[in-house]
């Protein structure tokens, strides 16, 4: 995908779930230090994805 479109990375917001994080962490996925976290959850994150949790991959 990164040659073709020029993709450089994935995120999504999870669940706020254990199990559901641990998931993502197994397919490549990473969270952000505490401080970025909650600067995305202040600035960036859509209202309706409120108290989901911001997860990315590099690819």
């Amino acid at each position: 995908m990164s040659v073709y479109v020029g993709v450089s990375a994935l995120y999504i917001y999870a669940l706020p779930e254990e199990k559901l994080i641990e998931h993502y962490h197994t397919m490549g996925f990473s969270r952000l230090p505490e401080h970025q976290e909650k600067f995305v959850q202040r600035h960036v994150k859509p209202k309706y994805d409120e108290g989901c949790i911001f997860m990315y991959q590099v690819i």
